[in-house]
């Protein structure tokens, strides 16, 4: 059992009464434990002991944390719709990717869950962070992890790599040995920090209120798709600069919502000019060709509604067989 955390009070919070998101192939189920290669998603319990349901406020926030997997398949993806505009070049393409993209969605159920309990609490994370952290386990888990971090902080908690996820794992850990059992962790997206998910616990007693499959036919279903596919399209960077600035390929990257790397290619096959510092190798691109080639990628954006037409209405010839599971990581 976990020693008594400091938790201040507004680290309790209770599961929201209309209920949780959940988006995967079978909305119910009861989560497997981890794999004998040992945990895998942020919450999964590093003993193996328990397991976890993985939810979300709606449909975008589930697709956002869940559909990461397949950015790359969507970028490229979505650059082929826009060839004309962008100039991509077709040999870059990884149709194997997008395919396995299409066979997801349509593998996809859409829920919401509510708990035969009216009054569930959780450990809100932000609020409780600091408290949690004082845990030896979790403290001594954070600095084998982070071993030059001055002190913890939630952008670890966020972090989305090996070291990340161990912290987060030994956090659960904590927070399953608190007495009372609390039903579960709400933390923030990783995509979109305004967006709450709850790790909720196996031993919480819940029921579909809706179940569905993800659908080209149901509107807000396609509106979360959407959304989610034109993130990976568009950046959310402001770049403030006067037209008459040239900027370096990675601010030409962050004004047009791309890689650096994609830029580069840019450059390379002539869409974007640019001219070298003298005496450097460093390249500059002017603040009025990219908001140029920005408005050219802009009237393609109309592409994307077919795209995404096109993959949820091949999703949904596939039917449902074998589907395969996912949940909000």
């Amino acid at each position: 059992m976990t020693p008594r955390l400091p938790l201040p009070p507004g680290a309790y919070r209770r599961l929201p009464n209309y209920g949780v998101c959940r988006v995967a192939r079978d909305v119910y189920e009861s989560p497997a434990l981890p794999s004998v290669e040992g945990p895998v998603h942020r919450f999964d319990d590093p003993e193996q002991r328990y397991s976890v349901r993985y939810t979300a406020q709606d449909i975008e926030t589930c697709l956002l944390e869940t559909m990461q997997r397949f950015r790359p398949a969507l970028t490229t993806e979505l650059d082929s719709r826009l060839d004309a505009v962008t100039g991509v070049d077709q040999a870059d393409h990884t149709p194997d990717a997008a395919a396995g993209l299409i066979d997801w969605l349509a593998r996809q159920r859409v829920g919401r869950l509510l708990t035969h309990e009216s009054d569930i609490t959780v450990i809100d994370l932000p609020t409780g962070f600091d408290a949690i952290m004082t845990d030896p386990v979790v403290a001594r888990v954070f600095r084998e992890h982070y071993p030059d971090a001055d002190h913890p902080d939630m952008s670890h908690v966020l972090a989305g790599d090996h070291h990340g996820r161990r912290v987060t794992q030994a956090i659960s850990a904590a927070v399953h040995g608190l007495d009372p059992l609390p039903g579960g962790i709400a933390y923030p997206s990783r995509r979109d920090t305004n967006k709450t998910c709850w790790a909720v616990f196996i031993h919480v007693s819940v029921w579909p209120e809706s179940d569905d499959p993800l659908s080209p036919h149901d509107p807000e279903h396609v509106t979360a798709v959407r959304s989610v596919c034109a993130g990976a399209l568009a950046g959310t960077g402001i770049i403030l600069a006067s037209p008459g600035e040239s900027v370096s390929p990675r601010v030409a990257g962050e004004m047009l919502g791309v890689s650096r790397w994609f830029v580069d290619r840019m450059i390379k096959d002539g869409q974007l000019p640019a001219t070298t510092k003298p005496g450097s190798a460093h390249q500059l691109v002017s603040v009025e060709d990219v908001r140029a080639l920005a408005a050219r990628r802009e009237r393609g954006h109309a592409a994307v509604d077919d795209l995404i037409g096109g993959l949820l209405a091949d999703g949904a010839d596939l039917g449902p067989h074998q589907r395969s599971g996912s949940h909000v990581d």
